[in-house]
């Protein structure tokens, strides 16, 4: 899940405000629920989900690292699938 927010793009922090945990912009009064959903606004869109993978080589990065293709987007259902 990206952690920018979709109104202003400023990083996001996660904090608590009256007992509830929210990813909060920085600039603006956006906030989103622990799952992406957008909790008020002035933001309109949840954040989105993106594909993760582990491509060592393939552009150029360190063997074990994760990068983020942040043009694929994935549905808030999809999760990282992890070998046992």
């Amino acid at each position: 899940m990206s952690t920018a927010c979709t109104y202003d793009l400023s990083a996001l922090i996660y904090s608590e405000k009256d007992g509830q945990l929210l990813w909060r912009s920085q600039f603006t009064e956006s906030a989103y629920n622990p799952d992406g959903s957008v909790a008020h606004g002035p933001t309109q869109y949840p954040l989105p989900f993106y594909k993760l993978v582990i491509a060592p080589g393939t552009i150029g990065g360190a063997v074990d690292t994760l990068f983020v293709e942040v043009g694929v987007e994935r549905p808030a259902t999809w999760r990282l699938p992890v070998s046992k």
